[in-house]
């Protein structure tokens, strides 16, 4: 198990770590829609499904960059410590 969890968290290539940021955007996606969705049924309100739409059509609007972002960072972290290693 540990190790499963180091190779999917710890990818060891710039196309992994951009596999770990599409992997956590989706997962955090499908959480949230599925705590909107949930929230709606037990809400009873009228209309309530446009909050559905929005979250299904808005989110990834915030959600694509941050993951972008988070690759970006990984990506320079990567560069980093290779290039250390280098000098070492």
């Amino acid at each position: 198990m540990r190790k499963l969890i180091r190779k999917l968290f710890f990818p060891k290539s710039y196309i992994g770590d951009l596999g770990l940021c599409l992997f956590l955007a989706l997962l955090v996606y499908i959480t949230g829609f599925l705590f909107v969705f949930l929230t709606e049924i037990n809400s009873g309100v009228a209309g309530a499904g446009i909050f559905t739409v929005y979250y299904a059509v808005l989110f990834p609007i915030f959600l694509i960059p941050v993951a972008f972002l988070l690759f970006i960072l990984l990506a320079i972290n990567r560069y980093l410590k290779n290039k250390k290693k280098d000098f070492s």
